[in-house]
């Protein structure tokens, strides 16, 4: 199987240990649309309309990304939690030359690989 460099592009025959390296670099962080937890918090506004008792739809409240539904309850002015798609960042792992190896690039397998032996 050819596997092109994420770096330079250069084909690289049935990559394994001795001939790529197997990283998670900064470089391969993109951007992805994802299903992402947000929490709808009351504003100013917020509270005013329904003290009017007036409608307030989603889009009113002030937001924020949370990671799970653990303790939302908790977050000031908590209204509700929806799903809803946002840009976040994504690490990937990628495979490199090894001309295109960098010394920030954490290595999973490959000629850079540095073997710790046991204590």
């Amino acid at each position: 199987m050819i596997i092109e460099c994420v770096r330079c592009k250069r084909p690289i025959e049935s990559p394994d240990h001795t001939n790529a390296d197997y990283v998670i670099a900064p470089d391969t962080i993109v951007n992805e649309v994802r299903d992402c937890l947000f929490v709808l918090k009351d504003n100013v506004e917020t509270k005013e309309k329904k003290a009017k008792g007036q409608e307030v739809a989603d889009s009113e409240y002030d937001t924020e990304m949370v990671e799970s539904l653990d303790g939302v309850e908790a977050i000031p002015d908590f209204v509700k939690c929806v799903p809803r798609e946002a840009l976040v960042k994504v690490q990937k792992t990628g495979i490199v030359c090894p001309e295109c190896y960098r010394d920030t690039d954490f290595v999973i397998w490959g000629v850079h690989k540095k073997n710790i032996s046991p204590v």
